[in-house]
């Protein structure tokens, strides 16, 4: 149950400062602004004196948390798992990459029956490369008991659940990625979404030119660069993917404004 606010202060700045420190509080306890806002750190930067001065505040310290996080969607922790970024993300990127209980070839995308028939690499999951090197390390911290050995030669599978749970662990790396490339730079949630189903595709997609793109906010250019510059093999599958990401870049106000038709793109890649 949420707590009722409440002030003892007897003078309309207590009251205020009060109110302030009571929403900056629990923002931080929801993961929306920085957690040292309210322990180590004030929670406000000057006095506060008019209601104003609280949505600044919120403002203020909301942004600096997108900016530590690279621009990063900002789910409260009680944000209902269907509604959260991280689901979003899973579904989108579970899509375009395949999601597999058991391990396959990647190269034949046959289920492993005998190892040593493999023509590629065994995978398993949303696109996990158990061959990576610091595979097995990578799933133990993300499955824990897991046998790797009995899922890596198709004795044995992941339940859907250890499949989000892998992903969800992996897919860190294109998160910091992203985080790392856009720190400071206001990026909406599905701008940021199709960067990171790129950088989780192959973090050279996410190269200077679509950098200074999305860093200049010339949607038009980054578009380009997904679309155009993002497949130099030319393969039409991964066509269809690039415009999905495209489409999730531009978002639903501005597909239609900025894209070609689907079927007028994918003509290209005949």
């Amino acid at each position: 149950m949420e707590a009722t606010f409440r002030s003892l202060s007897t003078t309309k700045e207590g009251v205020l400062q009060d109110l302030n420190d009571y929403v900056m509080t629990n923002m931080a306890g929801k993961g929306l602004v920085p957690s040292s806002v309210g322990v180590t750190k004030s929670t406000s930067d000057g006095p506060i004196s008019d209601p104003e001065d609280i949505l600044n505040n919120v403002f203020r310290f909301m942004g600096k948390q997108k900016d530590r996080q690279g621009g990063a969607a900002l789910d409260a922790s009680d944000t209902p798992v269907q509604d959260s970024y991280r689901q979003r993300r899973y579904d989108f990127i579970s899509r375009e990459e395949g999601n597999r209980q058991w391990a396959y070839d990647d190269a034949t995308s046959r289920r492993i029956t005998d190892v040593a028939q493999k023509q590629g690499y065994v995978t398993v999951g949303v696109g996990f490369n158990m061959d990576r090197p610091g595979a097995r390390d990578t799933f133990t911290k993300a499955l824990g008991p897991v046998d790797f050995d009995a899922v890596y030669s198709g004795k044995a599978s992941l339940t859907p659940s250890q499949v989000q749970k892998l992903f969800d662990y992996t897919s860190q790396e294109a998160e910091a990625y992203v985080a790392r490339k856009f720190q400071g730079v206001n990026i909406t949630e599905h701008q940021r979404l199709a960067l990171v189903s790129l950088a989780f595709n192959n973090p050279s997609l996410v190269g200077p030119k679509l950098t200074a793109a999305v860093t200049g906010g010339d949607t038009k250019a980054a578009l380009a660069e997904i679309l155009y510059n993002s497949n130099r093999t030319q393969h039409k599958g991964l066509a269809s993917r690039r415009y999905r990401e495209a489409a999730m870049f531009a978002g639903s106000m501005d597909a239609t404004k900025f894209l070609p038709g689907f079927e007028e793109y994918m003509a290209k890649f005949a």
